[in-house]
């Protein structure tokens, strides 16, 4: 063997090569460009890692009432407990307790007129909107709408949030953010253009954090509009936060707006309904018993519930950090 660098000579020169066989380490090409959608999907993917499995408790103050032709109306207020069976569990089998309550004298006059249907009520109809007609109590309505709870349930707009990367969305990342000095994809999602109908408007927005694809902040609205306005039909907006390596509900609301017919008098309600979360017990907790439980399908303002004059004197509403993004 000799070294090239040696061969000095400039006459031409045959080198005969022997060939040899060796085998190469695998090699993968990807597409790892990150997108909106792929976030989106693999925050999915990770809720029942980023969200408690085992149960826990929520306390927190709830309040509901009603703008009718722009006047707010009919207030409900209530300090209550849940407890959450976890994640993996459906949430019909968690359970609530109502601590306190109370409520405008008008409430259950304006619930019967303008809220709920019967089979009297001949000439009562929704005549645009959402109507707010549902299967449970307007607690239990706000809770169910959480799709990363129930990310299984087909849900009022948003559908089935397991597959919501799927949908006939557009998810684009936004911007990039700090919420508690980590890194945040802000995502934007709207329909395709094909699915974009001139007399709808759709504006999402999900707060995912990089370091573990954790929702943050979900944003939903959904407009109608007609030749002079748009009007918002539905929203629903959430938010967590980390406690004890988990992530847990901070906030929740839900609106949604009908325009009913009564025979006499024609109404522009607007429904709201809000939580809010001041103590979360996880992983000990003291249990709430099937006795305590509410039944999820009676009005709150018709459930029995001994009343303490003193109570709201000493409640002090501690909310948990302020909002991500008004």
């Amino acid at each position: 063997k000799e070294r090239i660098s040696n061969l000095m000579t400039t006459d031409f020169m045959n080198i005969k090569l022997e060939p040899q066989t060796s085998v190469l380490q695998e090699v993968i090409i990807s597409d790892n460009k990150i997108t909106g959608r792929r976030v989106v999907e693999k925050a999915i993917s990770r809720i029942y890692k980023n969200y408690p499995l085992k149960p826990f408790i929520l306390e927190g103050y709830y309040r509901d009432y009603m703008k009718r032709n722009n006047e707010y109306d009919a207030f409900l207020e209530g300090a209550i407990t849940v407890q959450d069976m976890g994640y993996r569990k459906p949430d019909d089998r968690t359970r609530v307790r109502v601590n306190q309550l109370r409520f405008q004298e008008n409430y259950q006059e304006n619930y019967d007129k303008y809220l709920h249907k019967d089979e009297n009520d001949t000439l009562k109809e929704v005549m645009a909107g959402v109507s707010t007609e549902f299967f449970a109590n307007e607690f239990y309505n706000m809770r169910y709408h959480n799709p990363v709870r129930n990310q299984y349930e087909t849900l009022p707009f948003v559908g089935v949030f397991h597959n919501f990367h799927e949908s006939n969305y557009e998810f684009d990342i936004a911007y990039y953010t700090y919420v508690d000095e980590e890194e945040v994809y802000v995502i934007r999602f709207k329909p395709k253009a094909e699915y974009n109908y001139l007399h709808i408007n759709v504006k999402g927005e999900i707060f995912i954090r990089v370091r573990d694809h954790g929702i943050l902040k979900f944003h939903y609205s959904f407009f109608v509009r007609d030749f002079t306005k748009e009007r918002k039909v539905y929203e629903l907006n959430m938010e967590y936060r980390d406690f004890q390596d988990k992530l847990f509900l901070k906030y929740i609301s839900y609106i949604n707006f009908f325009k009913i017919y009564l025979g006499y008098e024609i109404g522009e309600i607007s429904k709201y309904r809000e939580f809010f979360v001041t103590d979360i017990h996880y992983p000990d907790f003291e249990a709430i018993s099937k006795e305590e439980s509410i039944d999820n399908t009676i009005p709150l303002h018709q459930l029995s519930i001994d009343e303490d004059p003193d109570f709201w004197n000493n409640y002090n509403l501690i909310l948990q950090q302020k909002p991500y993004k008004d």
